[in-house]
């Protein structure tokens, strides 16, 4: 975990105390005295720094409560959804609302109780074991070698709707870039990369049934798709939750893309919703289960009743400076419901490499810090039903390795020894 230490100048012994415990325990922080530079532009440098950072230590007193910048801090924080940790430096305050709505630390034991128990939690529950990793790696290197070592997603939906963010969030790297002001995809891109050995393609198409007018253009760009992508293994067709007026766009969209590649795409597809924290969270589960019934209804009109009743939605937010995921508007983290979905309706030859090129990131859901904790480094947190659906999934897709079909036993009962327990 990582902090940034937001205080007032006037309160320099509190900031030494602080800063002792932090380095006792071992945490990441940033403390603008020692890490600040001469010629730093410090608005810039603030935001960034919060933005990495997982958490906001503010140091409440007489003093802060009057500096400008350490209320910059707290509301730039507060925005990009961070977790505020206030300590109460002095006694007798007057705490505002805006520091009350949060549980506060009143001395220097609790700070330090507070990150070592996280510590301890984080490196002795939620990731794989020594054994259980080497394990992993021992049945990574007898398939690697295989002509299906590689997996390829196809990204559709129209401009700006957050392909790039949610393909970004899923592999855990800038695969494609986001553009924030104008049209980034203007053309079939293909991104090919590597991540732990596994090679993997990204098709990100144009945008598609941008305009009214947009129907010879979308013939255009989906024979480009065709002549240009020769296997897909899992389509992310990605649309807004918050959009208020989708209908005629992703009908269109669904009704093109059926039309150019058969309607057993969608058998492998899965339905991204974007902009979900755009959305009032008493709104919440309302518009997504209309979205939902809308865009499903229209891929069952355009397949003949094909594969629409079983195609998994998948509530979706990102930030939108950094891309990063964040909570969804009923406090629930996605990534992980993403995951489980992409892997659970990826052809089940190429599951094996999708799997291995995210083994790293899979952590165990931890309960005792909430819906709402944030990780850095864009960890996929997994529940102990959706590590068993993957474990069954694996088990099912060890059949299409027929030099390997004893190994998907081997990753079920990993799954369900780390994630259920059984």
């Amino acid at each position: 975990m990582r902090v940034f230490v937001s205080y007032s100048s006037s309160d320099q012994s509190h900031v030494n105390d602080v800063e002792q415990v932090l380095k006792t325990v071992g945490v990441e922080y940033f403390l603008d005295k020692r890490d600040m530079h001469w010629g730093d532009d410090i608005s810039a440098r603030i935001v960034t720094e919060i933005l990495s950072s997982d958490a906001l230590l503010v140091l409440v007193s007489q003093s802060s409560l009057k500096s400008p910048w350490v209320q910059f801090e707290i509301g730039a924080a507060s925005g990009m959804d961070k977790q505020i940790l206030p300590f109460l430096a002095e006694g007798d305050l007057d705490v505002p609302d805006y520091i009350r709505q949060y549980h506060y630390a009143t001395n220097l034991d609790d700070i330090a109780k507070y990150f070592s128990d996280l510590k301890d939690d984080e490196s002795n529950s939620d990731g794989w074991t020594e054994e259980q990793f080497s394990r992993f790696q021992e049945i990574k290197e007898q398939i690697k070698f295989t002509d299906k070592w590689r997996f390829t997603f196809l990204m559709t939906g129209r401009t700006g709707v957050g392909k790039s963010s949610t393909i970004n969030s899923l592999m855990g790297e800038e695969v494609s870039p986001r553009g924030r002001y104008k049209r980034t995809t203007t053309n079939v891109l293909c991104h090919e990369g590597i991540i732990d050995e596994v090679p993997y393609t990204i098709y990100d198409s144009p945008g598609l049934a941008d305009t009214d007018k947009s129907k010879q253009t979308d013939y255009s760009y989906l024979r480009q798709i065709q002549r240009v992508v020769k296997k897909i293994d899992c389509m992310l067709f990605v649309t807004k939750l918050n959009d208020t007026r989708p209908e005629q766009g992703d009908l269109k969209t669904i009704r093109r893309i059926t039309k150019y590649f058969g309607a057993d795409i969608w058998k492998h597809a899965v339905i991204v919703l974007t902009f979900a924290d755009k959305v009032h969270p008493k709104l919440f589960q309302e518009t997504y289960n209309n979205r939902s019934n809308l865009i499903r209804a229209a891929i069952n009109n355009n397949t003949e009743g094909k594969y629409a009743a079983d195609i998994p939605f998948v509530a979706a937010a990102n930030d939108e400076i950094s891309g990063q995921p964040i909570p969804l508007p009923d406090g629930n983290i996605w990534l992980g419901e993403l995951y489980t979905e992409v892997f659970c309706r990826i052809k089940e030859e190429n599951a094996a490499p999708f799997f291995f090129a995210t083994l790293k990131r899979l952590k165990k859901k931890n309960k005792k810090h909430g819906s709402n904790r944030r990780d850095s480094n864009n960890n996929i947190e997994i529940d102990k039903n959706q590590g068993k659906r993957i474990g069954d999934h694996f088990s099912s897709a060890s059949e299409a390795w027929e030099a390997t079909k004893k190994l998907g036993r081997t990753i079920y009962q990993g799954f369900l020894s780390f994630f259920t327990g059984e």
